[in-house]
């Protein structure tokens, strides 16, 4: 697991996570949060920064969770917990980031597909993977984390500009293209019948 530069904050734990176990085996138990991912394409993407809250699922009484936040340059985060369920929601207010040369990241527009909040069962002396599933405009990404950079479920095609160029071209869901058209309205003109996603 590599944590290097992120910066990660446990905060609200009431005798460390997973109260009822062993401080041995909080130790060797753990979730491994993944956050980055390399694309199909060879975009390399990362989540960062993001917050999640992590607590125990059938957990006695009233306890905080526990809060981590990343903010950094790590594919993932291994965070020790104790054996049993545990619920891992992420916040609102995180960012999908694509990798460019020399580590510079670039915001990209992106939706979270999967629930924001998954349930992990974690085993003495096991690290447990936690994987979101998010959708951008030319591509998807699940952040255990694979990304499908095709059509979005749903639609026929999609319409994305040319690189470098005003233009636009049509990704066929059942493969191949069309270029070119001068915009969007033009695009979907040219067919009418068709359920067009547009990247933006």
């Amino acid at each position: 697991m590599v944590v290097g530069a992120l910066a990660m904050s446990l905060l609200g734990c009431s005798g460390g996570p997973g109260g009822s176990s062993s401080g041995t085996e909080a130790s060797a138990s753990s979730v491994t949060l993944q956050l980055g991912t390399t694309g199909s394409n060879g975009n390399r993407y990362r989540l960062s920064p993001a917050q999640f809250n992590i607590v125990e699922r059938y957990g006695f009484g009233d306890v905080e969770p526990i809060v981590v936040d990343v903010v950094g340059t790590s594919d993932s985060v291994n965070v020790p917990l104790g054996s049993g369920r545990w619920a891992i929601t992420l916040n609102s207010g995180w960012e999908l980031q694509r990798v460019g040369e020399g580590g510079a990241l670039t915001p990209v527009a992106a939706t979270l597909i999967s629930p924001t909040t998954i349930e992990a069962d974690v085993f003495e002396f096991q690290t447990t993977p936690v994987s979101f599933a998010f959708h951008l405009g030319e591509s998807g990404i699940d952040l255990g984390v694979t990304v499908d950079e095709g059509v979005p479920p749903g639609y026929d095609g999609v319409i994305e500009h040319l690189p470098g160029e005003p233009r636009y071209s049509i990704e066929w869901s059942s493969g191949g293209g069309v270029c070119c058209f001068n915009s969007v309205a033009e695009a979907k003109a040219s067919y009418p019948s068709a359920n067009l996603f547009v990247v933006e």
